[in-house]
């Protein structure tokens, strides 16, 4: 086993308990659908969630070649898993039928949900630039032209209008 599929499967198996955690509340969303006013909101944030945990996979395949099993390397990746899995954690309510409306758990809970995904965007993407400077190509000007500003507003955002465009984004 090489060092690299070593530290893949301890970090895929700790987002991938992320994409479960938002994966499960969609679950209770939709069977409690009679009982409970989606939205657009918390859906989108869930979408959003499940492209960003993509992204981490991808940035780890592309730093593929200089990851070593050391201390720093396996507790960063258990500190972005964690946060991951705690903002992850707060997309849907745990007692779904607490909350008729899924809009107002999303105003209540977006800014640690946001927050904790822009820590660990930050975090990655530090940690990556210095491990494996990217490609200054049309794709990470796009990316970095469409994808910050709209994490960097999310958190502080007051206006679901306003959200919506951005998660659409």
């Amino acid at each position: 086993m090489s060092a690299f599929e070593f530290y893949l499967a301890f970090y895929g198996l700790l987002l991938g308990l992320s994409v479960a955690q938002v994966a499960n509340g969609f679950l209770n969303a939709i069977g409690a659908r009679q009982q409970v006013k989606f939205g657009w909101l918390t859906p989108l944030l869930a979408i959003f969630i499940f492209f960003d945990i993509t992204s981490f996979w991808i940035y780890a395949w592309g730093i593929r070649e200089k990851v070593a099993v050391n201390w720093a390397t396996m507790f960063g990746a258990l500190v972005v898993a964690l946060i991951y899995y705690l903002a992850a954690g707060l997309v849907f309510p745990r007692e779904i039928k607490e909350w008729p409306d899924l809009n107002e758990h999303y105003r209540r809970n977006k800014r640690f949900i946001a927050g904790g995904i822009l820590v660990v965007n930050v975090l990655t993407t530090i940690v990556t630039t210095l491990i494996h400077p990217p490609v200054l190509d049309f794709s990470y000007w796009f990316g970095v032209l469409t994808y910050w500003p709209m994490l960097l507003a999310l958190p502080f955002s007051k206006s679901d209008k306003l959200d919506l465009v951005l998660l659409l984004l």
